[in-house]
């Protein structure tokens, strides 16, 4: 099935469901914020287990090689280690200003080297620890806690993630993500409390992850959707949601002053209305829902867990009874969330770009707890097993996927590197199958292979991509 089709047909289902689940729920609710309990012992357990999980699923992933931008990542970690008042004092050559990510990059260097192991082996550090701050968000919920584990599972496997965890270039997601989670977990702390201690720690934060990424200029508007979407609630007024405005704008006012301008979200504003109306209104929800890699070879098993999910989603439409507030937050949260990279969010069947998820979905796992939590006894148990093992089937595909272009990198460059002129490759595609390839890092990649091969004699030789068998052939 053609891929626009695929994705038309995903957009009316989640559409479908969205409405329905806020049509059969009731706009009044009588639900009160309970005071929170600390942590137990069982909390630690269930971490644990995410842990776990996160592990055994993209172990294989763990090993595979670099790819694209990673080899450019690499060497701009190795040129800047140590180095942190650059970053902070000059806007960034790609239009974009992320001074902690290229630090955290840095960091990595001395330990990691040219070892994509490590590399991948601190990527998959954060995805267990953002997983840990989803079920801690979905935990600081009330109506939420008792699904807080599943709502950790579902971010921990969710099969929109390979771009942002499996690759390099994702560190300023992960990043950014890390630490809105944690402003946002402690906004809500502070709005319960009152507590000043709570609102230092969600400022820093809030800091910090804008700095690494710009998603994070999210955080105040996901900060005014809690209240806003609670009833029962204490209002303590605009007097908590100001500094963090404020903050933001001054933030951007500095950005503003080193770039010159808005800098890399520049194009988000020659979109047209109605393609940004498209990307938060429906192709958000269809990618989130579905998140598949329809360009590559789909199995069996992704089609079937595919239909499952499916059928499971309409079966929580169906059964789904409850407070519609309950929806409307992580809804809330998921949309205001896409709002800083709307302009990327058109992807398509290949998920191209889905790194721009990454918070997002952090709110759609908590979308998809409420709606299991609202459903009937019956169908809660059943759906919310479908919608995971979806997921898990989907990111097992789409890492097989990123794995085999990986390997084909290294096998590029490994070619390459026999040639006494690497430059005259040519014809490598800018992607392959939704993976970055070589649109950027081919000639760092050669000399990645080359300081890791030094035995290999060169010759001379001129190399082309073949598209059909996907591998360069030399020219005669």
């Amino acid at each position: 099935m053609p891929g626009r089709e695929i994705l038309n047909a995903e957009t009316v289902l989640a559409l479908g469901v969205i409405i329905a689940l806020l049509a059969r729920s009731r706009s009044a609710t009588g639900d009160r914020t309970a005071r929170r309990t600390g942590l137990a012992a069982r909390d630690a357990l269930a971490v644990a287990s995410l842990f776990a999980v996160i592990v055994a699923v993209y172990w294989s992933a763990s090993r595979m090689p670099f790819v694209s931008d990673d080899y450019v990542l690499a060497n701009l970690a190795r040129l800047s280690s140590g180095n942190y008042s650059i970053p902070f004092t000059r806007g960034g050559g790609d239009g974009f200003f992320r001074p902690l990510g290229y630090i955290s990059l840095g960091w990595t260097w001395p330990w990691a080297d040219l070892d994509p192991v490590r590399w991948h082996a601190a990527a998959l550090t954060l995805h267990c620890v953002n997983s840990a701050l989803v079920y801690l968000l979905a935990r600081s919920i009330d109506n939420l806690r008792p699904w807080a584990w599943f709502a950790g599972a579902l971010f921990a496997v969710n099969g929109a993630h390979p771009e942002s965890v499996a690759w390099i270039a994702g560190r300023f997601d992960l990043l950014a993500a890390f630490f809105s989670l944690i402003a946002l977990i402690s906004f809500i702390r502070l709005w319960e409390t009152g507590a000043l201690a709570w609102g230092i720690a969600s400022a820093i934060a809030m800091a910090a992850g804008i700095l690494s990424k710009e998603s994070a200029y999210a955080l105040p508007l996901m900060m005014a959707i809690y209240p806003a979407s609670r009833p029962g609630l204490q209002k303590h007024g605009l007097k908590l949601l100001a500094p963090f405005f404020l903050l933001a704008a001054a933030l951007f006012g500095y950005r503003w002053t080193l770039q010159g301008g808005i800098g890399g979200y520049a194009g988000m504003f020659a979109l047209h209305p109605l393609s940004l109306a498209n990307a938060l209104l429906l192709r958000l929800w269809a990618i989130l829902f579905f998140p598949v890699n329809w360009s590559a070879n789909v199995t069996a098993p992704v089609v079937i867990a595919a239909i499952a999910c499916a059928a499971a989603w309409i079966a929580l439409a169906w059964a789904s009874r409850g407070s519609r507030p309950r929806l409307l937050l992580p809804l809330g949260l998921t949309l205001a969330a896409a709002i800083p990279p709307v302009g990327q969010l058109l992807i398509g069947a290949d998920l191209e770009k889905s790194r721009v998820l990454y918070l997002p979905s952090a709110g759609f796992c908590l979308f998809v707890a409420a709606a299991a939590q609202m459903a009937a006894p019956k169908v809660r148990v059943g759906a919310a097993v479908a919608i995971l093992v979806f997921q898990l089937t989907a990111l097992r595909h789409n890492l097989a996927i990123w794995e085999n272009v990986a390997a084909k990198s290294k096998a590029v460059c490994e070619a390459a590197i026999a040639c006494s002129n690497p430059e005259s490759v040519s014809g490598l595609p800018r992607t392959i199958d939704g993976v970055y390839f070589f649109a950027n890092g081919f000639p760092e990649c050669v000399r990645f292979e080359q300081a890791q091969r030094p035995e290999i004699a060169a010759h001379s030789c001129s190399l082309a991509w073949d598209t059909q068998s996907r591998k360069l052939r030399e020219q005669k």
